[in-house]
């Protein structure tokens, strides 16, 4: 798994705002832009099978580790995102996000005030399960827990992580999707 698939792996979890299926009842958000701050806290081992890391030059091993090392030291600090919610999205329960294949997803609550959703990954390679909650405080502010374990190669990890979104406004100001704002330090030009 290279760093940036890895930070990909953490920021979806972290970012995972309001995913699940089209059976989900929509949930009573305002439509328009969005600001998203995610915190996420990961622990354990990564998920990382050594003959993947035995394969790379010592430098670059080293480096990755490394690198790795930060990012999960870094984790806990703010990501900021801006996300454009229209109607179309809260209409079909914000499933622009399709799991894989090995993937299954069960919807435990769906209300327009609350949404709970576990995901199920199984492969070959490793298994992924997930446990993300939402709730809409009010028609412009939601929260939620995300928390997800990987394992592979005989290693766990865990990721968990808090997400508080608040509404701009209506106009979303030219972001079509998501839009990363602030992301810690240690994260920028990697």
């Amino acid at each position: 798994m290279s760093k940036n698939s890895f930070l990909l792996v953490a920021a979806g979890a972290a970012a995972f705002t309001l995913g699940s299926n089209a059976a989900t009842a929509p949930l009573n958000a305002s439509p328009g832009l969005w600001q998203i701050t995610t915190q996420t806290k990961m622990s354990g081992q990564l998920p990382i099978d050594e003959s993947e890391l035995n394969s790379l030059p010592p430098a670059q091993r080293a480096k990755f580790q490394a690198a790795m090392q930060t990012v999960m030291a870094r984790s806990a600090e703010p990501h900021i995102f801006k996300e454009c919610l229209t109607r179309e999205k809260l209409a079909r329960g914000f499933d622009v996000d399709k799991p894989d294949a090995s993937c299954h997803r069960t919807i435990v609550t769906s209300s327009p005030t609350a949404l709970e959703v576990r995901e199920n990954c199984s492969s070959d390679a490793e298994t992924r399960n997930g446990d993300f909650k939402f709730a809409v405080v009010n028609g412009t502010s939601v929260t939620g827990n995300i928390y997800m374990q990987v394992r592979k190669a005989g290693k766990t990890m865990t990721i968990n992580g808090t997400m508080q979104g608040r509404w701009l406004g209506s106009n979303c100001q030219g972001i079509k999707d998501i839009q990363l704002v602030k992301a810690p330090a240690s994260h920028v030009n990697h």
